[in-house]
């Protein structure tokens, strides 16, 4: 792909089973905005489907928001 990328979302679960380190790397790679979803695993939308979907409603949208981004360059505390 060349050019510039579309504006991109990386979101993680609190206790998914992909480590920081990949998560972070998708995150750094490809200049993406991260969120970390509480209460959630892997699986985003079963575990949190109303914020899930405003999430990606506002990300859509351009409008801010609901979790703040993460932009630590360390595992964030309390992840597992």
């Amino acid at each position: 792909m060349t050019g510039p990328l579309p504006p991109l979302l990386v979101a993680r679960g609190e206790c998914d089973f992909v480590r920081w380190e990949y998560t972070r790397a998708y995150r750094d790679t490809l200049g993406a905005t991260m969120v970390v979803i509480p209460g959630a695993g892997h699986s985003l939308w079963p575990a949190q489907p109303e914020l899930m979907n405003d999430l990606f409603a506002a990300f859509f949208r351009g409008e801010p928001l609901p979790l703040p981004a993460c932009t630590a360059a360390t595992e964030p505390p309390g992840l597992p």
